[in-house]
């Protein structure tokens, strides 16, 4: 049940790193594009292999690992109980305005000077909540067509393109949005059974997530990539976020 030590199990792109332990029932596995992560559990090593063998890659499950890599230092384990969590605990905007605008977030914070050109590596895309390079290419053309970037370039590693005057705009006012926004932030992680009962039973129920009236709002879209979970109040909104996972 031996995966392609050349290519992650996860989203099928190569790895940095791939080691077998434990008798090679685990493996530790580095991807440029899912961040750091275990797999622990026999039965995951054998779906993982099957998607393998059906050319199927788990595009959702290497952008939440993407993004809960990018909030904790630590390596993220994979095993039967937790897959399908870990998995839905990011939740993918299916707006084009929304992923347009993590977009122009991801650039305010990479851009340096105005006139200095923007480049997005390919092993970011997760953090855009992109799936591949196809979507991102689409996501660049609306771009384009909304006057925020001018023709993009792209090679074997990256994506390259300048920003336009409404684009910037757009950066501004989503900062904007930001400092004038009331955030809590909530850090817990996976694997400790009495925090995931009170997250489960407690901070989820009342919460929304990109439901009918977040999923316009903007404060509701992190570009930090962790779980962002919106209770309206009567006079603010509060958000939390679990950032860490193992």
């Amino acid at each position: 049940m031996e995966l392609n030590e050349e290519i992650c199990p996860i989203c099928h792109r190569e790895v940095s790193g791939f080691h077998y332990i434990d008798y090679r029932e685990k493996v530790n596995i580095d991807c440029p594009y899912c961040g750091r992560y275990k797999i622990t559990s026999w039965s995951v090593l054998g779906e993982l292999r099957e998607r393998q063998d059906n050319h199927d890659p788990d595009l959702d499950m290497s952008i939440a690992l993407r993004h809960l890599a990018e909030g904790s230092a630590d390596e993220i384990e994979l095993k039967r109980e937790n897959y399908q969590r870990i998995k839905e605990s990011i939740r993918i905007p299916t707006d084009p305005l929304d992923v347009l605008d993590i977009l122009m977030q991801y650039c305010g914070r990479k851009a340096t000077r105005f006139n200095v050109g923007i480049t997005i590596p390919k092993h970011d895309i997760p953090l855009l909540y992109i799936h591949d390079e196809n979507e991102m290419q689409a996501v660049l053309v609306m771009a384009q067509e909304m006057d925020y970037i001018g023709q993009y370039h792209s090679d074997k590693h990256s994506f390259t393109f300048s920003l336009h005057v409404k684009g910037w705009e757009r950066i501004a006012s989503l900062r904007k949005i930001g400092s004038e926004s009331k955030q809590v932030f909530v850090a817990m992680k996976f694997g400790d059974p009495e925090l995931d009962k009170i997250f489960e039973e407690a901070i989820m129920p009342a919460c929304l997530l990109y439901t009918s009236d977040a999923a316009d709002d903007l404060l509701c879209v992190d570009l930090g990539g962790r779980r962002i979970i919106k209770k309206k109040k009567q006079t603010q909104d509060t958000q939390y976020t679990r950032r860490h996972m193992i």
